[in-house]
This record gives structure tokens, C-alpha cells and sequence, in this order.
């Protein structure tokens, strides 16, 4: 029997398996040849040694002298003797063993001024408490190293340059912008500060001592220059803004005998504005330094930008814009769905308003938004949600499954105004600070307590004020509202006026007048 020959197909497809299979017996044959290497590497072949910091590898997580919850303690110190060669003060680099180190000094050859007969030169860091007096102008930020330099461990020492003597501070992470000072004779002096890779802060020194980084306080030259790029909160605005533009800009080209309200198109750009003041601005960058500023972040979202994004009429634009198949098959019935019924419902609305505030002001919550960024994104994601849910039959001009009468939101409105009061008055009024977080801050321009009762009054004060201005808002809507039911009445009274006086004719006598019907009976 004549074996059956292979089409070439069929011999071109076996000589690819082939070659296939020895491309992967190669490659399994690198990644193991690889993973001996390192392993030979890591049980001190060759290549084994010290680890070279090269400014690539990833930091290691800054470690505290005193560790808040979810910080790293024991941080590394450092101590060297370097013996003196011909009277000359010889040169060294000493630093903690952190990567990248958190404190280093470094001195060229000779650039110390040495007593007569020294032998060694001995060199310390390591991290102390702060001391009692803080920066007058600012906030300490990380630890406070004390750096002693002295001859046979006696004499301090001392440059008569400070070109050649650095001391380096690296800054924790969330610090930005600091700047190196020396605490000296009772007082915090600052240095000529210098920015270095991986949030290294350099000095040159003529003196030791206690050194530590300091962020000074928020001013108006900040505005601009604490400004953040988070790609997070600026995108996801940009393209709501994009997408609510070209949404209108459709609008006003299909029916422009009925274009949307330029007012309107301002304040849902005013609302995404204030967004990114309060997250990404001079607010959001000290928020987790001041609770007064918290607090002010707080009050932006929920009683500025939520009321202003439901001015903007976001559902009353997307009905317009979007086709009719879209709108009845999709919008409207997700407008009426029983979900939407019910969060959209002012009592709900209300109860978490007020809910969100006082769980996160006093609840756990709070303390571990400061700590964590993923809770405190959505804590300012549950506050914005909550408030467009509250202000949305208030101020809102969207259509609603439910439509409060004008007075009954102003006793809402007023209601909320004195529960925000309560919780501005219970913050200022307590007796020490709530939050381990801000109470661990060494802030020199505001005490921790002090900085709380702030927060209280901006809370009391800050929302009232609030509260009454949209408040006026809603009572001008009703004055409008009334006006206009009065010229509707009125048009009624008139058409009904003048169909009466076209009925009765010029000699035919009213009926039911009782002067007529007597002078036409005599």
C-alpha cells in the first residue's frame, strides 16, 4: 500500500511547530539560566555586595520617631570616628540607613576648625522630639535630627565656610516645598535650602546642631504655586465640562429660538470650578494639615459646587441633546425608576446631608480619610453625591419626581442650616483635639486646638451663611413664582370680563342685574 504523501501545507505547518517548540525551549532556557544567576547573586556569589542607592529604586516608607497609626517608627542613626591625619580636620559623609538615607552630613578635608592635639573626629545623627519652641513661620514636617560633630567626642566643632559642610533632610511623603532650618539658641533659624533628587532637601552650615525641615505657613503667594495636577479629579471635570458644552452647543444650533440659558451653562461651570479649587487648589494641598481648611473644602463641595452643578439643569440638557429613541428608551425610564424615586426624595435627601456630616466628623471615618487617599476620595465623592441629592428639589430647576412647595424648602433649608449649627458649635466647643492627626502636627503658626475651633466656626458660620444665600434664592423663585400667577389670574379675570361683555351686547342688560331687569319690566 502506497503511504499517503503530506500536502505542503501540511509540512510547511509541522516544520512551524518545530521551530516553535525550540524558541520556547530556548526562552524556558534564559529564565532559568536568569533565576540561578540571581539566586547565585543573593547567597553571595560575585555579584553580591551593598546595595547601591542609584536614585532609581523606590523610597522606603519615611519611618517617625513618633509613629502615627499606619506610620513606620524606629527611624536609622548614624554615628562615625574618623581619625585626624597631620592636624587637618578630615573629610566624611555620614549618613542614616534609610533609601534614600533621611539624614546625611558631609564635610570636604579641612573644613573644620580643630583645637590643637585633636585625634578623631566623631560624627552622630540621630532623631530627637522637637523641641518646645516651634518655628514661629511654619510646620515641622517629618523629625527633628540632632548632628553633633565633635573632636575626641568633647569639643564641638564648627566651619569657618559653610561652602564646604552640607547637611541633607529628606522630606516625608505629602511634605513639599520645605525648607531646612537649625534650631539654635532657643530659636529656629532658617537656611538657604536647595532641592535635590528624590525629595532631598540640602543646606550648607557652618554649625550643628538640630536640624529638621520645615513647611512654612499658607499665604497668598501660594494660590497658585500649591496648585496639584491630580489626573483623577482634573480629567474626569474637563470631560464633564466638554461633554455638558457640546451638549448645549447642539442645543442652541437645533432650536435657537430656544437656546439654554446662558446663566444656566455658567453655573455648571462655576460648580466644576469650585471642584477643583476645593481638591486640587491651595484648599485641597493643606488639608490634611489644617482641619480649618478641611472644613472649608467641606462647605465648597456641598453647599457651593452641588447647588450650582443643579442650576446648570445637567438632566434638562441631556434630554434636550441626546435623540428621542435615547430619551424614551433610556433617560426618562431611569428618571422614573424607583431607585431615583426614592434617593431623589427630599426627606431622604436630607437625612444623608446631615447623616454624611456628623458620621464623618465623628465616626473613625474621619481620622482614616486623613490617613488613607482612597477613603478621603470617597468621602468627597459621598459628600458631592449626597448634597446634589439634597439641593436638587431645593434649588435645582431639573425636573423631579418630587416638587416642594416654596415655603415648605424654606423650613428645609432652615432646618439643615440649624443642624449644620449644632455640629460647628459641638466641634468648637469640644475640650481637646478630636483627630490624633492634626494634634500630632508641630504646627508653629496654629495650635491644634485652636486650629479645631476654627474649623467649628467655619462649620457654624460658614454654612449658615450659606444656607441664607440660597435660601434668598428660593424666596426670590417664589416671589417670581407668585408674580406670575398673579398676571395669569388677572389675564384669566380679563378674558372672562370681556366674554361676559360680549355676551350681554350694547342694549341687552347683565343677567342677574337687578336695576336692569326693573327699569326692562317697566
Amino acid at each position: 500500500m502506497t503511504p499517503r504523501r503530506r500536502a505542503p501545507w501540511a509540512r510547511r505547518t509541522r516544520d512551524q511547530h518545530a521551530r516553535a517548540s525550540r524558541e520556547t525551549w530556548l526562552a524556558a532556557g534564559a529564565i532559568v539560566a536568569g533565576l540561578l544567576l540571581a539566586a547565585w547573586a543573593q547567597l553571595g556569589g560575585p555579584l553580591a555586595g551593598p546595595p547601591l542607592y542609584d536614585g532609581v529604586v523606590a523610597n522606603d516608607a519615611y519611618r517617625y520617631l513618633t509613629p502615627s497609626p499606619g506610620e513606620h517608627g524606629q527611624p536609622g542613626q548614624a554615628a562615625e570616628v574618623v581619625a585626624v591625619v597631620a592636624g587637618r580636620s578630615p573629610g566624611f559623609a555620614v549618613a542614616t540607613i534609610e533609601q534614600p538615607p533621611q539624614a546625611q552630613v558631609f564635610a570636604a578635608p579641612g573644613a573644620l576648625e580643630l583645637p590643637p592635639g585633636a585625634a578623631e573626629v566623631r560624627v552622630s545623627i540621630r532623631a530627637v522630639a522637637v523641641p518646645g519652641t516651634l518655628p514661629a513661620n511654619g510646620q515641622v514636617v517629618g523629625n527633628v535630627y540632632a548632628i553633633a560633630v565633635t573632636a575626641d567626642g568633647a569639643t564641638p566643632l564648627s566651619a569657618p565656610s559653610s561652602a564646604r559642610v552640607t547637611v541633607i533632610l529628606r522630606e516625608p511623603a505629602g511634605a513639599a516645598d520645605a525648607r531646612v532650618e537649625r534650631f539654635a539658641g532657643g530659636t529656629w533659624q532658617p537656611l538657604t535650602t536647595y532641592a535635590e533628587a528624590q525629595s532631598l532637601r540640602l543646606a550648607l552650615v557652618t554649625g550643628f546642631g538640630e536640624f529638621a525641615l520645615v513647611v512654612g505657613a499658607p499665604g497668598p503667594a501660594d494660590v497658585w504655586q500649591d496648585w496639584s495636577f491630580e489626573p483623577t479629579v482634573q480629567l474626569p471635570l474637563l470631560a464633564l465640562a466638554l461633554l455638558y458644552l457640546g451638549a448645549v452647543r447642539g442645543i442652541n444650533r437645533r432650536h435657537p429660538a430656544n437656546r439654554v440659558p446662558a446663566r444656566r451653562v455658567a453655573a455648571f461651570l462655576a460648580g466644576l470650578a469650585t471642584i477643583e479649587v476645593a481638591l486640587d487648589g491651595i484648599v485641597g494641598h493643606y488639608d490634611a494639615t489644617l482641619f480649618s481648611d478641611h472644613m472649608v473644602q467641606h462647605l465648597l463641595l456641598m453647599m457651593l459646587a452641588a447647588p450650582l452643578l443643579t442650576l446648570g439643569t445637567p438632566i434638562t440638557v441631556a434630554l434636550r441633546a441626546v435623540s428621542p429613541p435615547v430619551r424614551t428608551r433610556l433617560l426618562l425610564p431611569a428618571l422614573r425608576s424607583r431607585a431615583i424615586v426614592v434617593l431623589s426624595h427630599p426627606l431622604v435627601g436630607f437625612v444623608l446631608f446631615a447623616g454624611a456630616l456628623w458620621v464623618s466628623h465623628f465616626s473613625a471615618v474621619y481620622e482614616l480619610s486623613l490617613e488613607n487617599n482612597v477613603v478621603h476620595y470617597l468621602e468627597h465623592a459621598v459628600f458631592l453625591t449626597v448634597a446634589l441629592l439634597f439641593w436638587w428639589p431645593m434649588v435645582g430647576r431639573d425636573p423631579s419626581p418630587w416638587r416642594l412647595p416654596y415655603p415648605v424648602r424654606l423650613v428645609v433649608m432652615l432646618l439643615q442650616m440649624v443642624q449644620g449649627t449644632f455640629l460647628g458649635v459641638a466641634i468648637m466647643g469640644a475640650s481637646a483635639p478630636l483627630y490624633a492627626h492634626y494634634a500630632g502636627l508641630h504646627l508653629g503658626y496654629i495650635t491644634p486646638l485652636a486650629d479645631q475651633q476654627a474649623a467649628g466656626a467655619i462649620m457654624w458660620v460658614g454654612g449658615g451663611a450659606s444656607f441664607l444665600l440660597w435660601g434668598g434664592l428660593v424666596f426670590a423663585d417664589w416671589m417670581r413664582a407668585e408674580e406670575a400667577e398673579g398676571v395669569l389670574v388677572d389675564a384669566r379675570l380679563d378674558r372672562e370680563q370681556r366674554r361676559r361683555e360680549a355676551g350681554a351686547g350694547p342694549n341687552r342688560p347683565e343677567t342677574g342685574d337687578p336695576a336692569q331687569i326693573q327699569g326692562v319690566d317697566q
